[in-house]
C-alpha cells in the first residue's frame, strides 16, 4: 500500500503553481484503501506568454498499467504542449502514441483547458477527449458547461474534439472533474 500511494504521489504535480489572478486548488482522494494505483491525473503549467494549461484526465483501469499510461499521458501532453501545439493537435499526437504503443490496451479520458490572459479576465479554450466536460460557476451563480463531448484517446484513428472558447471573469470558478466524482456522490448519498 505504502509503494502504491507514493508511486500514485509521482503522477500528480506535488504543488500547484501560482497564476496572477487566477486561485488554484485541487483535491485529490483516491477511492479505497488498497495497493491498486488509480489512473486519475491532473497538471496546471506555464505554455509562456502568461498562457497556461490546465488538464485533467482518466485512465482506464488500475495498477501498474494504468500507472504507466497515466505517466505517459500526463508528461506525454506536458511535453507537446510545451512544443506550442494545439490542444487538438496535442490530444491527437497522444491518441497516435497510446494506439501504436507497444503494451498499451488501455485508453484514457482528458479535459483541457488553456488559460489566455485578458486584462482582469481570461478566456479559456476548453477541449475534451471523452471527458467529462467542465463547469463554469458564474459569480452571479449560474452554471453552464465549457466546453463539449469528444473522443476517448487510444480508441479510435480519428478523434473528433471540438474546443470551445468561454470567458472567465471575476469571481467565476472553472470546475474541471473526473468521473470518480459523479460516481462517488451517485453512490453516497451523504458525500460532501
Amino acid at each position: 500500500a505504502h509503494v502504491a500511494r507514493t508511486l500514485q504521489r509521482s503522477l500528480l504535480p506535488p504543488q500547484l503553481p501560482t497564476i496572477p489572478g487566477i486561485q488554484l486548488a485541487a483535491r485529490y482522494r483516491p477511492a479505497g484503501e488498497g495497493v491498486d494505483i488509480g489512473g486519475d491525473f491532473y497538471d496546471v503549467f506555464p505554455l509562456g506568454n502568461g498562457e497556461w494549461a490546465l488538464l485533467i484526465g482518466d485512465v482506464c483501469g488500475k495498477g501498474v498499467e494504468a500507472a504507466a499510461v497515466t505517466g505517459l499521458a500526463r508528461y506525454g501532453l506536458r511535453t507537446i504542449l510545451h512544443n506550442r501545439q494545439t490542444a487538438a493537435d496535442a490530444l491527437e499526437a497522444l491518441n497516435d502514441e497510446m494506439r501504436t504503443s507497444a503494451g498499451t490496451s488501455t485508453f484514457c479520458t482528458v479535459a483541457y483547458a488553456q488559460l489566455v490572459p485578458d486584462g482582469r479576465s481570461f478566456s479559456a479554450t476548453v477541449v475534451c477527449a471523452g471527458h467529462p466536460t467542465p463547469l463554469v460557476l458564474r459569480a452571479s451563480g449560474r452554471v453552464e458547461r465549457a466546453g463539449e463531448p469528444g473522443t476517448l484517446v487510444g480508441v479510435l484513428e480519428d478523434m473528433e474534439l471540438h474546443p470551445r472558447s468561454v470567458s472567465l471573469s471575476p469571481g467565476d470558478t472553472l470546475f474541471m472533474y473526473t468521473d470518480g466524482l459523479v460516481e462517488g456522490l451517485a453512490g453516497d448519498e451523504g458525500a460532501e
